[in-house]
């Protein structure tokens, strides 16, 4: 992804509309994306609107797009300096706001091109919430009648959670739009783009990296339930699979109901049974949130 990325989702992402258009069938694939402040402007063509409408918190405002061949597809950037023009990628207090208006201004961009979608594809946290606005607009807005979203996964580490009370004010109002957030008393993107996306898929090197690590664990969590592993020498030897545990564990009723119950049923018998298993979670989890954020830090001071 030349214009910028973190990890390998720009990679899947910049490279799909690509590998989509020269399958030489008829496929009109474009790549919406943030103009970031890091996003080199010698690869930006030409200014194509000025003035696309976005509604926005109560209100319309306008952004600019810019036009770009340079990932070998047609892509659009959005230029709204106030939320993307910012050192870093990721890492903002307000990060679920910036993302609820990219997504909110990249349906906008796809009704002004004028041919509705057959197919939107949201990738990650960030595209949660175009998954539950398509889903709210089909009921009663022709253009988007027929659109359908895939919702890609690449890493159920970051789920974009923020504090619920900001989901009406992103114009998420409906009871049912705000039951797609809800996580354990907090509002989730990730888990909106889980339940709202018609078909969900894993991808790249993170996906993979989760489902062999996961496998492993529950394989093991297996032999220690079965007895062929003394249970409390497996867990004072390691925690690292109370740790991979702790990360999906806010997430498993959804898993299970979208691919099946057989997701970690071994790891969690478990992790469960060890002493006050629900309050060692929450401290994990909090602490992965805290790597996380001084990960992203970091790649925003490499990137200045």
């Amino acid at each position: 992804m030349p214009f910028a990325k973190t990890g390998g989702l720009g990679d899947v992402a910049g490279a799909l509309p690509k590998a989509l258009r020269e399958t030489g069938d008829d496929v009109d694939a474009v790549l919406v994306h943030p103009l970031y402040e890091e996003t080199k402007r010698g690869l930006l063509r030409e200014l194509v609107f000025d003035n696309l409408e976005v509604e926005w918190l109560g209100g319309t405002r306008r952004v600019g797009v810019w036009y770009s061949e340079a990932p070998g597809a047609p892509t659009f950037l959005l230029d709204a300096p106030d939320y993307f023009a910012r050192p870093g990628i990721y890492g903002h207090r307000d990060d679920h706001e910036r993302f609820a208006f990219f997504c909110r201004a990249a349906l906008a961009l796809l009704r002004r091109l004028g041919t509705p979608p057959d197919v939107v594809h949201g990738n990650d946290w960030p595209c949660g919430f175009a998954a539950v606005e398509l889903r709210a607009r089909r009921n009663n807005d022709p253009f988007y009648a027929r659109t359908r979203l895939i919702f890609s996964i690449h890493n159920l580490v970051y789920q974009g959670t923020f504090d619920p009370g900001e989901l009406w004010r992103l114009g998420f109002g409906s009871h049912d739009e705000q039951d797609y957030f809800m996580l354990n008393g907090v509002a989730s993107a990730l888990k909106a783009g889980l339940m709202a996306g018609d078909v969900l898929s894993t991808a790249g090197k993170n996906a993979a990296y989760f489902r062999m690590v996961t496998s492993y664990w529950d394989m093991a969590a297996a032999f220690v339930n079965q007895g062929a592993i003394d249970e409390q020498m497996f867990n004072e030897a390691n925690a690292e699979h109370a740790f991979i545990f702790a990360k999906i564990e806010p997430l498993l009723e959804e898993l299970r109901a979208m691919f099946g119950p057989l997701i970690v049923p071994n790891l969690e018998k478990l992790v469960m049974r060890m002493p006050d298993a629900k309050e060692r979670m929450a401290q994990m989890r909090e602490m992965s949130r805290k790597m996380a954020e001084r990960r992203a830090a970091a790649e925003a001071a490499d990137q200045r």
